[in-house]
């Protein structure tokens, strides 16, 4: 779990994700409702993380980062594959939430095939004290 924190941490230096560091990372990387998880690795190292939680009937994908140093080589895309070959394992709808500001994932997911279905308020808080928006996705393909 201590690679998955220094990852998480190297992406939350770059990227402000999460959008408030967590008091206990390795717990914030647990979900009491977490299901799956998987991790991406390159030259014995953690360079990704992806995590599932179930929620009401299906599953959410509840964490998706790689290190910035290791976007583009399909760490993102064999995860989020991970996720989705799961969720058709088991009959289980699958989505993803993305904070409205994160440019790059939003151009990610758009580009990976996923469908924008909806945007809401989210149950957090980004640092400036505001309700996040959220954008709903799920696989197209």
């Amino acid at each position: 779990m201590a690679f998955c924190v220094t990852a998480l941490a190297t992406v939350h230096e770059a990227d402000g994700y999460p959008a408030l560091w967590p008091e206990d990372p390795a717990a914030w990387l647990h979900s009491a409702t977490q299901v799956a998880a998987w991790v991406a690795e390159s030259n014995d190292r953690i360079v990704g993380h992806l995590a599932l939680d179930l929620v009401d009937d299906g599953l959410v994908v509840s964490r998706l980062f790689v290190r910035p140093e290791c976007r583009g080589t399909g760490a993102a895309a064999a995860l989020l594959d991970a996720a989705v070959a799961y969720a058709a394992e088991r009959s289980v709808a699958i989505e993803l939430h993305v904070e409205q500001g994160s440019a790059a994932a939003i151009a990610f997911y758009g580009k990976s095939g996923w469908i924008r279905t909806g945007t809401a308020p989210a149950d957090w808080v980004l640092p400036d004290g505001r309700r996040a928006v959220e954008h709903r996705y799920v696989p197209g393909r």
